[in-house]
């Protein structure tokens, strides 16, 4: 393991309580407005307001005052502003509610003897425990050797970070750092997400797509990997234990490979959320968000998100408690959409917008059980010339926060966010 800037999270309620009272971030108090959009199958409702949540329970985000800001700390893949054109390596940095950067990492770089990596890209970001967040990033190596993808994980309380899993481009050969192993896939099956196991620390979820060069690329198999011990069974499970045989179309044997795949802990079950793109019987697309957990297989809740877009940036928040699952999506399929929202936990909804001053909104992390509170972020020059984005924290319809720079140090940086995920505290 290589050791980082040591920051411990178990002292950072001190730096935010120090910065805090100083920060120069603005509160906002911006009315909601409600968009028209479609016409749909589900009530969509004006926003509800800001100080409680659907349960009626008081939320911290409803009523926000200066010095009383919610204790919060986030994993942020991002690079600088500039210009778009241009080519700048991502940082990975925990980040206070206020946007002072708190401690750093550095992604692995291609391993090919005798130069420097040429570039690092980005794939993903997730907290993977207390505290801790696992990236997916490849690097390139200026012999143009081709990319190997590093699975690699950080740790906010020790500022030491390790790679646990490893690839080189065109390979069904994964190689387990940790464990000194290496697991092969099937033949045409490809890597198409990993995720963080959040009962097991030292267990990842491994999704796979499977595909020829003449086919759109299917669901393939999940599988539940050791990273740390080789001798450890490999559990895995097939498209049809997933999503039911009822969302297997009859000219396949699984649906097209997800849009979405996310883990969250519900209560004492680990479930899988997958978007799924379904051709329906009149030829329109289905767009379906489904749950499967995988202690007892595909669950009984989905969320129909035909009537609103077809979008592949959605927020979720799982079904606890007996509550449906709740979701947060853009109004509009465009690949660079305003921020205008939709909310739709089980068959209700509400519709609000986001600031008009942010152009290509993206959806961050949710912030609640009810994804009632969440960040979303946009670029701020509308011929995106320039990178620099800013970004918002939306309750119940409401921005109530904002950044438009993160501190490093004393110094405040314009930013571009590649990825963003809200750190567990506990």
């Amino acid at each position: 393991m290589q050791a980082k800037q040591a920051a411990t999270i178990s002292l950072l309620s001190l730096t935010m309580s120090m910065l805090i009272g100083c920060s120069d971030y603005e509160l906002l108090k911006v009315p909601a407005t409600t968009s028209n959009g479609s016409e749909n199958s589900v009530l969509i409702q004006d926003p509800p307001g800001t100080t409680t949540s659907n349960n009626n329970q008081a939320s911290p985000w409803g009523s926000l005052e200066p010095g009383q800001m919610p204790e919060e700390y986030f994993a942020v893949a991002w690079t600088e502003a500039g210009e778009t054109e241009s080519y700048s390596a991502p940082r990975y940095d925990i980040i206070d509610i206020t946007g002072q950067v708190v401690s750093s990492f550095t992604a692995p770089v291609h391993p090919s003897p005798g130069s420097h990596s040429g570039w690092i890209e980005h794939h993903s970001i997730q907290a993977a425990g207390e505290g801790r967040f696992l990236v997916v990033s490849s690097s390139q190596g200026a012999d143009f050797y081709g990319p190997t993808t590093h699975v690699w994980l950080a740790d906010g309380h020790t500022g030491e970070q390790e790679t646990l899993m490893s690839w080189t481009a065109y390979s069904n050969h994964v190689f387990l750092t940790e464990a000194g192993a290496i697991l092969e896939l099937p033949e045409w099956f490809r890597l198409t997400g990993i995720l963080a196991d959040p009962h097991d620390e030292d267990r990842l979820f491994l999704l796979t797509s499977s595909s020829n060069l003449y086919a759109q690329p299917l669901l393939g198999s999940l599988y539940s990997v050791n990273v740390r011990d080789p001798d450890a069974e490999v559990l895995s499970w097939d498209a049809p234990e997933m999503v039911g045989t009822e969302l297997i179309p009859d000219w396949g044997n699984a649906p097209w490979e997800p849009w979405m795949a996310r883990v969250f802990a519900s209560e004492e079950q680990t479930v899988v959320a997958l978007g799924l793109l379904l051709p329906g019987e009149d030829g329109a697309i289905r767009n379906l968000v489904t749950g499967f957990s995988v202690e007892s297989g595909p669950m009984d809740w989905s969320i129909d998100l035909s009537d609103h877009s077809l979008t592949t940036d959605v927020a979720i928040a799982p079904p606890r408690q007996g509550e449906a699952a709740a979701v947060v999506l853009h109004q509009s399929s465009a690949s660079c959409p305003e921020p205008n929202f939709i909310h739709r936990q089980g068959e209700q909804g509400y519709s609000f917008s986001g600031s008009d001053t942010v152009f290509c909104s993206k959806l961050g992390p949710v912030l609640d059980d009810q994804a009632e509170t969440f960040i979303y972020y946009g670029y701020s020059d509308p011929e995106l010339v320039e990178s620099q984005q800013q970004a918002f924290i939306s309750h119940r319809g409401v921005d109530v926060w904002s950044y438009s720079h993160f501190r490093d140090g004393l110094q405040e940086r314009p930013f571009e966010i590649l990825g963003m995920a809200r750190l567990q505290l506990n």
